[in-house]
């Protein structure tokens, strides 16, 4: 949902975040849920391995950005503030 992505793209801008736009392919329930007009989006974390293996890792540094990312966008749906 394209208004769904602008609120996290401006929450990443405010957080100081970099990311990228990449759409959800068919294979994401994303997608499907999206087509039944529920207005979603994804957040994505960056890794520098294998995806969807048992060696899969990713920094924590990567996790906590995406959780900070996804409280303050989940806060924001809600109509809270939160404070650091």
């Amino acid at each position: 949902d394209s208004s769904e992505v602008a609120a996290k793209v401006r929450i990443a801008k405010a957080q100081g975040l970099s990311f990228i736009k990449i759409p959800s392919l068919p294979g994401h329930d994303a997608a499907s849920i999206g087509k039944a007009g529920i207005p979603i989006t994804m957040t994505f974390v960056r890794h520098d391995g294998l995806s969807h293996g048992s060696k899969e890792t990713m920094p924590v540094k990567h996790y906590q950005k995406a959780e900070a990312l996804s409280h303050a966008y989940l806060a924001e749906k809600l109509g809270l503030v939160l404070s650091n």
